[in-house]
């Protein structure tokens, strides 16, 4: 078999280049029209090395027809979707490409049916495989996955996107613009793991010929704690008067014994012991009753008061005789307590209520041994004060129009009245606008108060956190509180030295 052979085109020679394998590289020009030449050139070739590339690097003959070779089979084979997914991960090893796309096979599904599917428990094999390795999958993490990307993959990526073609640089701009909307890290972080969870999964499978996930950067930095109330904001919400007597002996429970709204729901008659309330379950709404959040039965300690208020509750239940175990938290059926939202918009009503009527206040004015003050404040048909109260003011005499309601437009001017020897402060209620305050805050509160007076493996058994590090969390809150205090003791204690401190200055 000849090495070589040449051959003219415009009158330079070409050469002709076959390796002892038998595969022929594409011809090669000379760069001369001399024969003589041209055979010193293909000698020096097959000796040294063919110029290849653009930037005519020396490569020996063998190496040189690897490409043609590669191309001849690739031609040549019957190459179905899972072999053309090898050859592009093969590039992609070599960092020769950055993606690929297939024409045909399961990576050209639409993005977001994908990730719609991946994340139905009915459906996904994802899902199913990490159930039946034991891993908790509930129908509540799916439902918010689901809505995750109806908001925010499917706004930014839409309905036409291949799988297959979302990219990282894609991915990147995505995560930016969530961070543009100041949603918070751990909130960002939870958004992208709906879609980072499936690509990863799909390049596992081989659906996808690369991990376009790969190397992106999550976000860090706290995310929003969520606020506690102040000793005198618990003071005046349990006050006042709640509408609903479900949602404030609710609020009592987690405040007292730290479990979470669900769990509250689940509770039932048999739940109830002499000082303790079993906590063997939660209640979801789609799921119905469940195990607790880390799938750990517990017990929590019962003040002799809430006991009281939970059988009160539970003979009020117009299923109490009907059902052998009913739930005490009732609700419109026998079979399904009340609703999550009915604590949520109740104590939201209840923190309002401490504006509407602050503690102290009275809608009468009456005679005594202090000066009187009045406050005035704008009230909406439904009662609510609209803006604040005036700042007090002191009334000299009784006057007959004192304690009415002075009608204007559709709201009303109403007073309050206060005897004090000095000016009162004006009264503000329970401000929760920029603080991130709800009826899971009680479950803070009880934690923060406990974490002040026990371990904090303690607590987390009580609270039902499943390590120590969830329940040091609440040290802070605790902190606060000590600096506060310290500060004021270190204040009484070294008082004398700092006046000497600061004549000497």
């Amino acid at each position: 078999m000849r090495r070589f052979y040449l051959y003219r085109r415009n009158g330079i020679y070409y050469a002709k280049i076959t390796t002892p394998s038998g595969v022929s590289l594409s011809g090669r020009s000379t760069k001369t029209q001399n024969r003589d030449e041209a055979l010193l050139k293909v000698a020096e070739w097959l000796k040294d090395g063919v110029p290849t590339g653009r930037k005519r690097i020396p490569k020996p003959v063998e190496l040189a027809a690897d490409l043609p070779a590669i191309l001849k089979a690739i031609k040549k084979s019957d190459i179905d979707t899972e072999g053309a997914m090898s050859i592009v991960s093969a590039l992609r090893e070599r960092e020769l490409v950055d993606f690929g796309v297939t024409k045909s096979g399961p990576g050209r599904e639409k993005f977001i049916p994908f990730l719609a599917r991946f994340w139905d428990l009915e459906r996904s094999p994802y899902l199913k495989d990490k159930i039946a390795h034991g891993h908790k999958i509930t129908q509540k993490y799916c439902r918010e996955a689901l809505q995750k990307i109806e908001r925010h993959w499917k706004a930014f990526f839409g309905n036409t996107i291949p799988l297959n073609a979302v990219t990282r640089k894609e991915l990147r701009e995505f995560s930016i613009a969530l961070h543009e909307k100041r949603l918070t890290s751990s909130t960002i972080n939870n958004i992208m793991i709906v879609g980072t969870s499936a690509l990863k999964w799909a390049y596992t499978e081989r659906i996808i010929p690369i991990d376009p996930t790969e190397g992106l950067i999550t976000f860090t930095g706290e995310g929003k704690s969520r606020d506690i109330l102040t000793e005198e904001e618990i003071e005046a919400l349990f006050q006042v008067n709640w509408q609903e007597k479900r949602a404030y002996i609710a609020a009592l429970v987690s405040l007292t014994t730290g479990i979470r709204s669900g769990e509250i729901r689940a509770l039932r008659w048999d739940s109830i012991r002499d000082d303790v309330l079993d906590v063997s379950y939660s209640w979801n709404d789609t799921e119905g009753l469940k195990c607790p959040k880390n799938g750990e039965p517990r017990r929590a300690p019962l003040l002799p008061e809430i006991r009281t208020l939970l059988l009160e509750l539970l003979e009020k239940s117009p299923w109490a005789k009907s059902q052998e175990n009913p739930f005490i938290f009732y609700g419109e059926k026998p079979d399904r307590p009340c609703s999550g939202e009915l604590f949520r918009r109740n104590l939201l009503r209840a923190i309002k209520e401490t504006a509407n009527n602050p503690l102290g206040w009275s809608e009468e004015p009456h005679n005594g041994d202090s000066q009187l003050w009045a406050i005035k404040g704008e009230k909406n048909s439904f009662g609510d004060l609209v803006g604040e109260w005036s700042e007090p003011e002191r009334v000299e005499g009784l006057k007959s129009t004192d304690g009415e309601k002075t009608e204007i437009r559709n709201h009303y001017f109403e007073y309050r009245y206060l005897c004090s020897e000095t000016k009162p402060e004006k009264p503000t209620g329970i401000v929760i606008e920029g603080r991130n305050i709800d009826f899971h805050s009680f479950r803070h509160i009880y934690a923060a108060r406990m974490a002040d007076r026990m371990a904090a493996d303690k607590v987390a058994k009580v609270t039902g956190h499943r390590s120590k590090a969830a329940a040091k969390i609440y040290q802070e809150h605790v902190t606060k509180r000590i600096m506060t205090e310290a500060a004021f003791e270190a204040a009484e204690e070294f008082g004398k030295v700092l006046q000497f401190a600061r004549k000497g200055a």
